[in-house]
C-alpha cells in the first residue's frame, strides 16, 4: 500500500469517526440523517480511492466499522407483528389439521427461542434479535416436523442461489423448512424478522463498498402483496406457498443479493425481479442460478466504486 492511499484511508476512518460521534448523540430519526450522510462520503471516497489505483478490499475495516456502527442503532422494525404469547400454548391430537399442527410446531419453536433469551435477560420475543439463529432454528423445527410424521426438508438460500456461494464471502445465507402436505408446499421460517430491522433496510446501502445490502424487508415493503406475505410469515411464522407467496418470499432475497452494479448496468429500479415461481423453483433445484443471469460483478458485496457516487436508489 502506498503512502498516499494510507493516508486517504487514515483521513476517511477520521470523517466516519466523527460521524460516530454525532450519531452517539443523536435522537433516532437525527442518527437516520447522518446515516445517510455517510454513506454517501464513504461512496464519494471510494471513488477517489479508485482513482489512487487502491483495490477497495482496503476499505473492509472501515466497512466493517460502518456496519456494526449501524448495529447499535434502536431495534425498529417495519412491521410490527403481532406479540407471541407464551401461555397461548398448542396442543395437537390425531385429528389436527395441518394448521394446527404448523402453529403449534412454531410455538414450541419460539418458547425455546425465548427460553434462550431469558437466559441472557431479553424478556419477550419481540424485543429479541434472531441474526445468525435461523440454522438451529431450522434444525428443532425440523426434528419436531419429523417426529410426528411431517414431510419437512432444510433448505438454505444461498446468495446468488449458489451452492456454497462465494458471494457476501460465504454470509448472507438463511436456512428454512419446506414442508410437503398433501400437494401443498409450506414455508416455516421462525427467524424471518431479523430482516426487517429498519437499520438494516436503508436503501442508501445499495452500492457501499464492501457493505452489506438492504435486508429483504427493505423490498418487502414496496408492494402490498410482498407486505401481506411478510406480514403472515412475521405473525405465524409459517405460510402455505401459493405461487405468488413463494416469488414473493424470494424476490425479497433476490434483491438483497443485487448490489450497486446491478443497477447501474440495468437502470432497472423497479425492484420487481423477473423471475417466476418456476425460476426459484429451479434455483432451489440448482439447476440455474442469479449469477447465471446478472453476473458476480452484480451480486453480493460492491467490490468497485460507483460511476456515479450520487445514484439515488429509493426512486421507482
Amino acid at each position: 500500500m502506498t503512502r498516499s492511499i494510507y493516508g486517504r484511508l487514515c483521513s476517511i476512518q477520521a470523517q466516519i469517526d466523527e460521524y460516530e460521534k454525532q450519531i452517539i448523540f443523536s435522537s433516532t430519526d437525527k442518527k437516520y440523517d447522518i446515516l445517510r450522510e455517510v454513506y454517501s462520503y464513504y461512496k464519494h471516497a471510494a471513488v477517489e480511492l479508485e482513482k489512487a489505483g487502491a483495490n477497495l478490499e482496503v476499505l473492509t475495516p472501515i466497512s466493517h466499522h460502518i456496519h456494526m456502527m449501524t448495529e447499535f442503532f434502536p431495534n425498529e422494525r417495519l412491521i410490527e407483528s403481532k406479540p407471541f404469547d407464551p401461555n397461548d400454548e398448542k396442543v395437537v391430537d390425531r385429528d389436527s389439521s395441518i394448521e394446527e399442527i404448523l402453529d403449534a410446531l412454531v410455538y414450541e419453536e419460539r418458547m425455546r427461542l425465548l427460553e434462550n433469551a431469558q437466559k441472557i435477560g431479553i424478556h419477550s420475543l419481540e424485543s429479541l434479535d434472531l441474526m445468525n439463529e435461523c440454522r438451529l432454528s431450522a434444525l428443532a423445527v425440523n426434528k419436531m416436523a419429523k417426529l410426528v410424521g411431517l414431510n419437512a426438508k432444510i433448505k438454505i438460500i444461498e446468495p446468488g442461489y449458489l451452492y456454497e456461494s462465494p458471494l457476501y464471502c460465504g454470509g448472507g445465507k438463511h436456512v428454512v423448512n419446506l414442508l410437503y402436505h398433501r400437494g401443498k408446499i409450506f414455508l416455516i421460517d421462525t427467524t424471518y424478522s431479523q430482516y426487517f430491522f429498519r437499520k438494516r433496510c436503508t436503501l442508501d446501502k445499495i452500492g457501499a463498498p464492501y457493505i452489506p445490502n438492504p435486508n429483504p424487508g427493505a423490498f418487502m415493503m414496496m408492494t402490498p402483496s410482498r407486505k401481506a406475505t411478510a406480514e403472515k410469515i412475521l405473525n405465524d411464522g409459517w405460510i402455505e406457498l401459493s405461487m405468488e407467496d413463494f416469488k414473493n418470499y424470494f424476490d425479497g432475497f433476490t434483491m438483497f443479493y443485487r448490489n450497486g452494479s446491478y443497477y447501474e448496468k440495468t437502470e432497472d429500479f423497479s425492484y420487481e425481479p423477473e423471475y417466476s415461481f418456476l425460476d426459484y423453483s429451479r434455483f432451489l433445484g440448482g439447476v440455474d442460478n442469479q449469477v447465471l443471469h446478472e453476473g458476480y460483478e452484480c451480486l453480493g458485496y460492491q467490490t468497485r466504486a460507483l460511476k456515479n457516487p450520487d445514484m439515488v436508489f429509493d426512486r421507482r
